[in-house]
């Protein structure tokens, strides 16, 4: 039974293979008269590679010409998409690396022909498809203790949104006792504005923070931290009556 992608708002459904592959970015320092070498104690990841193959049937030769074109063409003008196989609601972000067809020797060239799709993810990670909120309301007592849980199978950045409620709010801190990291802005958030620490560093935008409309990065100590995987414990420190929002996004290796 053949697979079914969808790469944006394409559909394929004639693939028979997908291969894909994540290798990891160590390099290796050698040194002379020495044994061994030096690596890097964390493999980072190098862009995902993604291979797809399958048959267009038709019942023309007309009709094959074209939905060749047609793939060819979609594939292109998409760009960089969501590229999701499974009903696991889970994509990752990818762009055409190559396209090509062939007839096989013995098939009816003017009805079928092989093709193979090479895909290309500068962000190696899976991702959920919807994207999970903390709402934790009004901070009215501080120091505040929560905990969010990361159901992903690596670390995931967040975006965290402070709104000052009533009054205008100076010197807010948000630990994760789980990695012992904080983030902490001293600046002060005008009533009704938001402030906004996003700790993405491969997506647009990344380890931003905004102050209302204004660049609030001058202001930032600390560090943009990760959630780790399975519960977090975080911690709220500063003026109370601020609103407070984690939003994150799910991730696979």
């Amino acid at each position: 039974m053949a697979l079914s992608l969808k790469f944006d708002t394409l559909i394929l459904d004639d693939v028979n293979v997908w291969e894909e592959s994540t290798p990891s970015r160590l390099a290796v320092e050698d040194y002379p008269r020495r044994h061994g070498s030096e690596v890097p104690l964390v493999a980072y990841l190098k862009p995902r590679t993604l291979r797809v193959s399958g048959r267009l049937v038709k019942t023309t030769e007309a009709a094959l010409k074209t939905a060749l074109e047609n793939l060819g063409q979609a594939l292109t003008d998409k760009g960089l998409a969501k590229l999701q196989l499974r009903d696991d609601n889970r994509y990752v972000r990818a762009i055409k690396d190559g396209y090509s067809y062939s007839f096989d020797a013995g098939a009816a060239p003017a009805l079928s022909a092989s093709f193979l799709i090479e895909f290309l993810a500068g962000d190696p990670f899976w991702y959920a498809a919807t994207e999970t909120t903390s709402d934790q309301g009004t901070i009215v007592a501080s120091p505040a203790d929560f905990s969010i849980t990361n159901n992903g199978k690596t670390k995931t950045p967040v975006r965290v949104e402070m709104t000052a409620v009533g009054a205008d709010k100076t010197d807010v801190k948000l630990t994760n006792k789980t990695s012992t990291l904080w983030m902490r802005f001293s600046g002060t958030i005008l009533q009704g504005q938001t402030l906004i620490m996003n700790t993405a560093n491969v997506r647009y935008p990344s380890r931003r923070v905004t102050n209302g409309s204004a660049n609030g990065l001058n202001s930032f100590t600390g560090n943009f931290w990760l959630l780790e995987t399975g519960q977090n414990n975080l911690r709220y420190e500063g003026p109370t009556n601020v609103g407070l929002k984690i939003y994150y996004t799910e991730r696979w290796p």
